[in-house]
């Protein structure tokens, strides 16, 4: 056969597979036909991070705050600098000695460490009839003369009234250190991106504290804390201050306006402390006068508590920690320990962390006498549990009550009794632990005065001795606690949250 003949059946072979191959892609594609996407990478600072959908790409994790870039202030005074200020300094790395400073109400040294008095420079005018100020007079003397100047922690409050009861004179001290020890921490350290300023008594977690400020701008003018007012205080100062405990941060630029822009704000509030309650309110005031900055909540982050005095509920559990407060040395020494064991991991250390290494082990199977776990604290109000006494009239729907749970609808007046209280917890099934107190207390929500009081969190609490309450509609009468948990309805909860793992 000629060549040129075999050619025509090639041709024609070729178009029909063309043809069927266009066919064939015409087709409606199925979701498997579909080609692969590649599955989103997940953040490298969330160990287990649920993936985002396929078309939104995550949002890149920002770098943490330059250490060298964050100054830490600690306020402390001459009467407890050497009982709790060493722990501090030895828990603190090295590397961060650097931006450390440290205020107080003498001029002092502590090995290698200077402690600078910060009411060295108030004027005269306002301190030499100020009976606030007797005490800084004797912490001088008694330092010239080599006496024991931890002894004057009894000193009583020069001008008490029902604010100050259960404080000292350093206490009424205090209040004058705030506003100069911010205007020292730009002098000594300026222009720095952060500024955190603690108590003694606080615990920080280096590594969370620089991730939590890297979330924020420090080019703004931001005032952060831990929202506080005092629920006793009916005198007019209502708007909430940082709770200096807790640990509060400014940014550079909040400093910046503090101290430069609007220079000499402490000088002109010297005159006006006397007359105010303590630093703290001081603080916020100042800022919302002179630079009308707010505080920008903190919480829970900077907790103002401590791993037996957390409320572990779902609002803190896969939450980072940043700052503890009422940290006793040893409690701050296993806070250290801990971190060190956990330095290989990625992910910053949480709250569900603190209750697996700190909480879960205690045995609080049975009630404990003597012993309050805080279910009426008003560091507790928004898991204290609304609930209908026996043949109380239903009453509006109240917002604690949506927080916390349901109402309970009790068939015994929790109030009778311990047991009743115990069975009222029971029967409500967001109640995690409860106490009880011998004649009633506020839990400052809606349930007002009870004896028996019902929270959603899970506190371990401390041992607490008898109050002797004193008021006007009754004698003296000594009021005491008894708390129970249901650790059994807790641990079934914290099964169940995974927190990205």
């Amino acid at each position: 056969m000629p060549r040129s003949l075999w050619l025509i059946p090639r041709i024609l072979l070729a178009g029909l597979m063309i043809y069927g191959f266009l066919w064939v892609r015409s087709f409606p594609r199925t979701w498997d036909d579909a080609p692969a996407k590649q599955a989103p990478k997940q953040d490298a600072g969330k160990k287990g991070g649920h993936n985002h959908p396929p078309d939104h790409k995550a949002k890149p994790k920002p770098p943490p705050a330059n250490p060298e870039k964050v100054v830490v202030s600690i306020k402390t005074g001459a009467t407890e600098a050497f009982d709790k200020l060493p722990s501090q300094l030895l828990l603190t790395d090295s590397k961060y000695l650097s931006n450390l400073l440290l205020f107080s109400d003498l001029e002092q040294d502590i090995g290698a460490f200077h402690l600078h008095d910060v009411l060295s420079n108030i004027s005269e005018k306002h301190t030499v009839n100020n009976t606030d100020f007797d005490l800084y007079r004797q912490q001088y003397e008694y330092w010239a003369l080599g006496l024991d100047i931890g002894a004057l922690k009894s000193v009583p409050d020069p001008n008490p009234d029902w604010r100050t009861k259960g404080h000292n004179a350093a206490w009424a001290l205090d209040k004058y250190k705030n506003l100069h020890m911010l205007q020292r921490a730009w002098q000594y350290r300026p222009s720095r991106h952060w500024y955190l300023f603690i108590d003694t008594d606080t615990y920080v977690s280096r590594r969370n504290l620089y991730e939590w400020l890297g979330q924020h701008d420090h080019t703004k003018p931001w005032y952060f804390g831990v929202p506080t007012q005092n629920p006793h205080f009916k005198d007019g100062d209502t708007y909430p201050f940082g709770h200096g405990g807790s640990g509060f941060v400014l940014s550079g630029e909040a400093m910046k306006r503090f101290a430069v822009d609007k220079a000499g704000i402490p000088q002109r509030w010297d005159k006006r402390i006397a007359k105010m309650w303590f630093g703290d309110y001081v603080t916020a005031a100042a800022l919302h006068e002179e630079l009308g900055l707010n505080i920008t909540s903190s919480f829970p982050e900077f907790s103002g508590m401590k791993p037996s005095t957390i409320p572990y509920s779902a609002e803190l559990w896969c939450g980072p920690v940043v700052a503890l407060h009422h940290v006793r040395p040893e409690e701050s020494c296993a806070m250290w320990q801990f971190e060190r064991e956990r330095e290989g991991k990625r992910a910053p250390m949480t709250f569900q962390e603190l209750w697996k290494k700190f909480i879960k082990t205690e045995e609080l199977g049975e009630p404990r006498e003597d012993w309050d776990n805080l279910s009426s604290d008003f560091s507790n109000v928004k898991w204290n549990i609304v609930f209908k006494k026996k043949d109380e009239k239903p009453k509006a729907k109240r917002s604690e009550a949506e927080e916390a749970g349901k109402e309970e609808p009790a068939s015994d007046d929790p109030d009778e009794s311990f047991e009743a209280c115990e069975k009222a917890c029971a029967m409500h099934e967001n109640c995690m632990q409860y106490s009880f107190s011998n004649s009633t207390a506020p839990n400052f929500n809606k349930n007002g005065e009870t004896k028996c009081h019902l929270s959603s969190s899970f506190r371990v609490g401390s041992m607490r001795e008898p109050d002797q309450i004193v008021s006007k509609k009754n004698p003296t009468i000594w009021r005491s606690w008894k708390s129970g948990w249901r650790r059994d309805r807790f641990e079934l909860w914290a099964a169940q949250q995974k927190c990205g793992e």
